[in-house]
């Protein structure tokens, strides 16, 4: 390109150029992302929500955690089978396959918010995901967002119980 040439920005550029409302902190420039960050950025769904007040975690929620869940959903399934076979819980004749649906999303529940070390592995796996922008607005509410991620894999894994029951029975 030549001096004073611009090149015409990409959906995803232009998206974030504008400082859509899907996205707390994706205001900057690209110029000013690393080639890391504009990766991540790449990678994700573009998911539409409704407006929300910038630099709230509900903001936060819908622009960053929301695309990164259902870009790795297949991920976090996985995981959950996986805790399940580990405990002896999985399988067709396992403990989780044999109990009633709202006893499962109690189970799923109750798995993640009780085991910390399982709940950590799954809030890393969100977290190893933030751009460098999205890291420190995390840190700067991790609470209240740890809170959101939580919440939001439960009723993700919720809604999804034949398939972690299928493809649970298909694994043995």
């Amino acid at each position: 390109m030549s001096k004073g040439t611009t090149r015409e920005a990409s959906p995803r550029e232009a998206t974030l150029q504008r400082g859509a409302t899907h996205s707390v902190k994706r205001k900057a420039t690209l110029g000013n992302m690393t080639t890391k960050d504009q990766a991540l950025l790449a990678l994700r769904p573009q998911i539409d929500t409704e407006p929300t007040v910038e630099q709230s975690p509900e903001a936060f929620q819908n622009g960053t955690l929301r695309s990164i869940l259902k870009l790795h959903n297949d991920l976090f399934t996985s995981l959950f089978r996986n805790y399940l076979v580990k405990r002896k819980q999985g399988g067709p004749d396992g403990r989780f396959a044999r109990i009633t649906q709202p006893e499962q999303v109690a189970y799923i529940d109750h798995t993640i918010r009780t085991d910390q070390k399982f709940k950590n592995l799954l809030v890393g796996t969100v977290v190893g995901q933030f751009t460098t922008a999205e890291l420190s607005a995390f840190l700067a509410d991790e609470a209240e967002l740890t809170r959101r991620i939580v919440g939001m894999i439960i009723d993700r894994l919720s809604s999804q119980l034949t398939l972690l029951i299928r493809a649970d029975q298909a694994a043995e």
